[in-house]
């Protein structure tokens, strides 16, 4: 039995909203690893925090460094959810 699936897309994907006006969306959700896309527009932000458990690695697809009308992915392992502490 073959099972077809597709692949993950912002277009297919658990779509949230995050911060002042961010979107997000669920590539990989799941316990020990999740991949998120994120948007953030130019003018918002996103207040310090850390992981004491979840690694994360994010690539950044469109904008600049200096996060301005920035869109990326996030990598997390295991899955940053409930992992997160302000600085």
């Amino acid at each position: 039995m073959t099972i077809e699936r597709k692949p993950a897309s912002v277009k297919n994907a658990e779509h949230y909203l995050w911060g002042d006006g961010c979107d997000g969306w669920h590539l990989l959700n799941r316990d020990d690893v999740s991949v998120i896309q994120e948007r953030m527009p130019l003018g918002t932000s996103e207040q310090m925090h850390y992981h004491k458990i979840a690694r994360q690695f994010f690539f950044v697809l469109d904008g600049r460094a200096t996060m301005e009308d920035l869109s990326f992915l996030v990598f997390s392992v295991p899955k940053s959810h409930k992992d997160r502490y302000e600085r």
